[in-house]
């Protein structure tokens, strides 16, 4: 099983939303509190999903990945 590394320079992040591109929720975590974290409760495909990091300041960043 594969996993996926979500790293933030300077903010710690707070929480992480991993969606399928139809929308479906397929993990959340939250009360993270750190700058990098590895995720390997995903299982690998060769699909497009979406991650949307929330950070501490309350700033979201989304980005698409192929895993």
């Amino acid at each position: 099983m594969g996993s996926l590394n979500v790293e933030s320079s300077k903010l710690d992040i707070n929480e992480i939303s991993v969606y399928d591109v139809l929308g479906k929720k397929l993990l959340n975590l939250k009360n993270i509190q750190q700058k990098q974290i590895t995720i390997s409760q995903l299982k690998p495909t060769t699909n497009v999903i979406l991650v949307k990091v929330t950070l501490e300041n309350g700033s979201v960043v989304t980005k698409k990945v192929i895993y």
